[in-house]
């Protein structure tokens, strides 16, 4: 996390920071630690064992990577936010005219419950996501509540889930899942990241796509 609360309250960035102070999520309220990429970029995590979702560099990194190609390819994107009226920071957040969207890209694996809340209250705020998922998820090939409740279902693709690792965007397309072991199968698409962004193809991408619940003559199980 870029923004962080401290002792008296105030929201400040991580570049504000003083050595000698503790500072605290502006969310949960635990305490963070500093820590700084191997491209020296000072950001914060909650401190480990304390807190499930505590802020891998990878993560760091993938966000900064995000919000940079997203704005090099003509996106107004801002990273981390602070929605005050929802009291939660979404990773990145874009706006197009008068129409806000957001990112957040999940590296460690977190309850769907969790996912499910953060969702809705983005949409509280007037806001839809895209869920972006990281590595400790890619390696997953059995279907889970969560990859049932992020799942979307488009014409060309089929069902499908999204990736952000290394830099490369991964799609899990034309997914079928085997009802007794529930064992994924489908088809790996790997794409270079400006590629997805040209055209904002992934945006018409997401925009074609509806939730595999909500397809109609859609079967997910084979």
């Amino acid at each position: 996390m870029n923004i962080v609360r401290t002792k008296t309250g105030e929201l400040i960035h991580a570049t504000q920071i003083k050595e000698d102070e503790v500072y605290f999520c502006p969310e949960c309220g635990e305490e963070v630690t500093k820590k700084v990429s191997r491209n020296g970029v000072v950001f914060f995590s909650h401190i480990p064992k304390k807190h499930r979702q505590e802020e891998t560099i990878a993560h760091q990194e993938g966000k900064h990577l995000l919000l940079e190609s997203l704005k090099s390819h003509g996106f107004h994107a801002e990273l981390e936010p602070y929605v005050s009226s929802i009291e939660q920071i979404p990773d990145i957040v874009v706006t197009e005219g008068e129409r806000a969207w957001c990112i957040e890209y999940q590296c460690s694996v977190i309850p769907t419950e969790e996912i499910v809340e953060r969702t809705r209250h983005l949409g509280e705020a007037g806001m839809s996501v895209d869920w972006i998922l990281g590595e400790n998820y890619e390696s997953q090939h059995k279907l889970t509540d969560t990859f049932s409740y992020l799942m979307k279902y488009h014409p060309q693709l089929g069902n499908f889930l999204i990736f952000f690792v290394n830099g490369e965007m991964i799609f899990h397309t034309q997914i079928k899942v085997k009802p007794r072991s529930q064992q994924m199968t489908f088809q790996v698409v790997r794409v270079p990241l400006f590629i997805v962004l040209v055209e904002k193809k992934w945006r018409k991408m997401v925009e074609d796509s509806v939730p595999v619940k909500s397809a109609s003559k859609n079967p997910l199980m084979r």
